[in-house]
């Protein structure tokens, strides 16, 4: 009893010392075993849910303050800080998109001004999205090289890759988010072109597809950047072959954002219709089910967009890949629902 009486002393001295000393020693040590768990053990346990609006609304908006103070006392958790702005800019952009859809209904409706309101909104819901995509590409740039000075980073671990690949994507997101919100932000338009450069030094299957996607999407923002020899359909429809054998639809995402930017209807509806297909014959990775579930999001909304202007309503549950007027599944009876 006097022995464990005697160690308990002991602790309580020490810890008494610890705090007599001051906070500051604790803070550097403490940031570097959170940042390392929430590395090692946060970062994939989000990677691997389906439910997007925990991950992008709770997790990106909910730790990113936590972890981005550490960098008063230690050092800057790029690679952690770059995860949480990506998150926080979904969930940013899920209301653009809710604004988005409120707005084309008012329009449809004749409602002038709560269109006029709805529209406002959405245009500054896309300059916050804007702004932490921004936040998002800056960090993956300090964690590993920027695709603009044309040198690939070295990557230790497949999870390094896919940071790096995620990085890209936000960069071309940030220039859209940008554009969206009327240039509230000041994105510089030369992110897209650089992630252009960045997808080369990435292998197009063993990533889904997405770096020719990428390619893509860039040639669709960005007048004067495609090759004569090439094609931005064809270059998205073989990347959706590619996404379709591993059930990873970031590159139809892509696909869909590509064509709507440039107004092309019948891609949209092809690019839907193709993420809606591989949805049902192939699961993505246990490990990357976020990726591939916040893909969905994003053409869910493009249904939910094309529905809204054809119909006056969402798409109907259990109707993805159908559109109105087309018959089959998505001439949805509603008499009586209401």
């Amino acid at each position: 009893m006097a022995d464990i009486r005697s160690r308990l002393s002991a602790c309580l001295a020490g810890l008494a010392a610890l705090v007599l000393s001051g906070c500051a020693s604790v803070f550097p040590p403490t940031g570097v075993i959170l940042s390392q768990y929430a590395g090692e053990h946060v970062v994939p346990y989000a990677q691997a849910t389906t439910d997007t609006q925990m991950a992008v609304c709770g997790t990106g908006l909910g730790t990113s303050h936590l972890i981005g103070s550490f960098s008063r006392v230690s050092f800057d958790p790029h690679y952690l800080m770059f995860y949480n702005a990506q998150l926080a800019a979904y969930c940013s952009e899920a209301s653009a998109h809710d604004a988005s859809l409120r707005y084309l209904r008012a329009r449809n409706q004749g409602q002038i001004a709560e269109a006029t309101d709805a529209l406002n909104e959405e245009k500054n819901w896309h300059a916050l999205t804007a702004r932490r995509r921004f936040e998002s590409y800056s960090h993956m740039v300090q964690a590993y090289e920027d695709p603009g000075q044309g040198e690939c980073p070295f990557f230790w671990y497949d999870d390094d890759e896919l940071a790096f690949m995620l990085g890209l994507v936000t960069g071309m997101q940030a220039v859209r988010s940008d554009m969206l919100s009327g240039a509230q932000v000041g994105v510089p338009r030369n992110l897209a072109v650089h992630a252009a450069a960045g997808a080369n030094c990435l292998d197009n299957t063993k990533w889904w597809g997405v770096p020719d996607a990428i390619r893509a999407t860039v040639w669709a923002y960005v007048p004067g950047t495609q090759p004569e020899d090439a094609d931005i359909w064809e270059t998205y429809r073989s990347a959706a072959e590619v996404a379709g054998q591993s059930g990873m639809r970031l590159a139809l995402a892509l696909y869909a954002t590509g064509a709507d930017n440039r107004g092309n209807v019948e891609e949209l509806k092809n690019a839907i219709r193709l993420a809606a297909e591989i949805g049902k014959k192939t699961a993505p990775p246990q490990a990357n089910k976020l990726v591939d579930a916040i893909s969905m999001d994003v053409v869910q909304y493009f249904s939910d967009k094309i529905w809204t202007e054809e119909a006056g309503h969402r798409t109907p549950v259990g109707a993805l890949g159908t559109f109105p007027n087309e018959g089959g599944s998505a001439d949805i009876d509603t008499e009586g629902l209401l």
